[in-house]
């Protein structure tokens, strides 16, 4: 036996009726949810809204897939990181200096690292520069392969998380060259 109560209130005319009635006896008001009381309205949402919905779902979709299927290969040449500080030279193929793949190595450099407190990563075509480039910082470097280090050197980027910034620098023709700052 069931304690649920076989009776509900019309919501026009406030009387109780049936809990199996679809209209009202006495006001011949329709007693479903508003979705049944106007079945018009109710498809014209659904065929609005669900184009919508559908449509972010698709490029949500998407812009995950083409994230995750980009991942430019680096060599790690040099690597001066600890307790969230990371320090790095790294070199990439010549196939991938370009603003595409630049872009790509971005995302994947903040996705690697964009949790940390502290990030420089240099970016090199050549592994000599970036064994240059770790002298350099050990002030172990000689001034006369300056321009080595700076035809190699392709990019940068940096992560400081105290102060929310963060950027990675394209030197395409080397450091002396033209930069682009690309977003990601």
């Amino acid at each position: 036996m069931s304690d649920a109560p076989k009776v509900k209130t019309c919501s026009s005319c406030r009387k109780e009726v049936d809990t199996k009635a679809r209209r009202c006896p006495y006001c011949r008001a329709k007693l479903g949810s508003w979705f049944w009381r106007h079945p018009i309205l109710t498809v014209l949402m659904v065929m609005f809204f669900l184009p919508i919905a559908m449509v972010g779902m698709i490029e949500s979709s998407e812009e995950k897939h083409e994230v995750a299927q980009v991942k430019i290969p680096y060599e790690v040449v040099w690597d001066n990181s600890e307790n969230g500080y990371i320090w790095k030279s790294i070199v990439v193929q010549e196939q991938y200096l370009n603003n595409e793949s630049m872009t790509a190595l971005g995302k994947q450099l903040h996705t690697e690292f964009g949790n940390n407190t502290f990030a420089k990563i240099a970016v090199f075509k050549t592994e000599e520069s970036a064994v240059l480039f770790a002298e350099a910082q050990k002030d172990l470097y000689s001034k006369k392969l300056d321009g080595a280090y700076d035809a190699n050197f392709m990019a940068l980027y940096s992560l400081n998380s105290s102060t929310d910034y963060e950027e990675f620098v394209y030197h395409p023709q080397g450091l002396n060259g033209k930069q682009t700052e690309l977003s990601f």
